[in-house]
Formats: structure tokens, C-alpha cells, sequence
């Protein structure tokens, strides 16, 4: 609310102390948070069991320091009728950042995937695609205004189980910031 009372628009979120979440088993990541801005003010965001952020479309996320994230994704992914393309995406920030600016962000702690793909289809070496999108910020970026000083110190851990070779094809992009950045 504004001085005179009147519903004033908001433009964004900024953290004004540490944040341990390491107690916090059931974190879903944030949803709808686009076009807007998050502020961590660089404070420690301590313990995420999941990425702050799911996926964010023209989010100015910066200042964000998380510390000692254990993230783990653990999915199954079967193509028993049509044959198609199943992508993980896995960072400590988000899982998908569509424009927008990731500015002065930090993470340290580890990811880990254990992803099981298994195609039912193996009538044609390329009936599907597979692909683990990995960044220890973000896991996929597309056509981003503005990366900027960002650190990543996150361990990272790829225990996927395929199908067999001749089912489909498999991508594991690995990223420092970002697994896999679309331009």
C-alpha cells in the first residue's frame, strides 16, 4: 500500500536476513514468480532440498547466495506407446530460466541425478531423445539478457540408468552456470 492508501504494484521480492532451509523436506521450488525481481541481498540461503525457482520467463534473479544445497532428482521416464523427448533439468537456483538476468549469484553443496529412461519402442535407433541438462546455477537458460559474476561451487553426480544403447539417443550437458544454454 502506498502513503495515501492505494494498492501500489509490486515489482519484486528481496530477502532481508539468512534463510536456513535445511530442515525443510518438502521445498517446492517457486512457480509464476516472471517478470519480476528477486533480490537475495546477498544473505545465505542455507539447506535447499530442491531449486529455489521451477522455472522463471523475464526474472531479474540476483544477490543469491545459497550455501550447502542436497539436491536430489530421482524421476522415471518410460515412452511405451510414442516414442518422444524426455529432459531433466537440475540446478540449485532453477530448473529453467527463459530471459531475464541471473546476476552476482552464488551456490555451493551438491546436485545429484538418478534418472531412469527406458524407451518400450525399439524399432528405430532414434525414435526418442533423451537429455539430463545439468548446471550447478541453472539447468537450462534460453535467450538470456544478462549473466553476470555468478560462481558455482556445487558437486554435481549423474547415476542415470538407460535403456539399452540402440533405443535412443542420450545428451548429458553439463554446465558450470547453466547444463545447457539455448541462444
Amino acid at each position: 500500500w502506498s502513503a495515501a492508501g492505494q494498492l501500489t504494484k509490486v515489482t519484486g521480492v528481496r530477502v532481508a536476513a539468512n534463510i536456513d532451509m535445511s530442515k525443510v523436506t518438502d521445498w517446492t521450488p517457486i512457480k509464476g514468480f516472471d517478470n519480476l525481481t528477486f533480490d537475495g541481498g546477498n544473505f545465505k540461503i542455507k539447506g535447499l532440498k530442491a531449486p529455489l525457482f521451477y522455472m522463471t520467463t523475464s526474472t531479474t534473479i540476483k544477490n543469491v547466495v545459497l550455501e550447502d544445497v542436497d539436491i536430489l532428482v530421482d524421476e522415471y521416464f518410460e515412452s511405451v506407446d510414442t516414442p518422444g523427448d524426455f529432459r531433466v533439468n537440475a540446478g540449485s537456483i532453477a530448473y529453467y530460466m527463459y530471459k531475464g538476468k541471473l546476476l552476482n549469484c552464488s551456490a555451493t553443496g551438491k546436485i545429484e541425478i538418478n534418472t531412469q529412461f527406458k524407451n518400450a519402442d525399439t524399432s528405430s535407433e532414434a525414435n526418442s531423445a533423451y537429455a539430463v541438462n545439468l548446471g550447478g546455477l541453472v539447468g537450462t537458460i534460453r535467450t538470456m539478457d544478462q549473466v553476470d559474476n555468478c560462481t558455482n561451487r556445487v558437486n554435481v553426480t549423474i547415476t542415470s540408468l538407460f535403456g539399452a544403447a540402440a533405443e535412443s539417443k542420450f545428451y548429458v550437458q553439463l554446465g558450470g552456470v547453466a547444463g545447457h544454454y539455448q541462444g
